[in-house]
């Protein structure tokens, strides 16, 4: 098991800290000291922050589309998909949160029976390794799918746009007593980085 944080993420980080020193005046300072208090009870929308033990840096993930497969154990299946943004918080020393604000723009199937979905994260989400994804389930029309909560857990790997920007891939997988297997597929870039 890996410990500590991979290279271009501490990169990212140290970029996000340098970039707005040299802007000038004009643009906003990326970086804020506060007292460890404050600190602890940061929000996801929450300024970077730098404290005497503790370093906290927000990525937005943008232009993030996504893809939710499932299968039931009656045979039958369907998609949802979709679009999304969102945040990570990276802390170091600590772990990587974020949370999606997802848009459904598609579905087939039993997935058509999808109304609404709420996903937040731990773990890579502008990294590559492991991630775990909480996912509800609204539906108006099915009591199987309506108020279902699926904890994915998958990996994340990293590649680079055209426009340079760091693009995050991720695939997850679960499986729950209703459903034989429901995977998701999320692809977003990370703001702040270039590669």
């Amino acid at each position: 098991m890996k410990t500590g944080f991979p290279r271009y993420l501490v990169c990212l980080i140290g970029l996000a800290l340098t970039i707005p020193g040299c802007a000038g005046p004009s643009a906003p300072s990326a970086v804020t000291t506060v007292p460890q208090d404050v600190a602890s009870e940061a929000s996801l929308g929450a300024t970077p922050l730098v404290t005497p033990a503790r370093l906290v840096t927000t990525f937005p993930l943008e232009s993030g589309t996504f893809t939710l497969t499932l299968r039931a154990v009656d045979g039958t299946a369907g998609t949802v998909t979709g679009t999304y943004t969102g945040r990570a918080v990276a802390a170091v020393p600590g772990n990587t949160t974020a949370a999606l604000d997802l848009h459904i723009s598609g579905t087939t199937g039993v997935g058509s029976a999808v109304t609404g979905l709420r996903a937040d994260g731990t773990g890579s989400f502008v990294d590559e390794g492991s991630f775990t994804l909480s996912l509800a389930i609204a539906s108006s029309t099915s009591k199987i799918l309506d108020g279902l909560k699926v904890n994915f857990r998958g990996t994340s790997r990293l590649s680079c746009s055209a426009s340079h920007q760091i693009v995050v891939m991720q695939h997850g997988t679960q499986s729950t007593p209703k459903f034989v297997e429901i995977t998701i597929d999320l692809q977003h870039q990370v703001g702040f980085g270039g590669c």
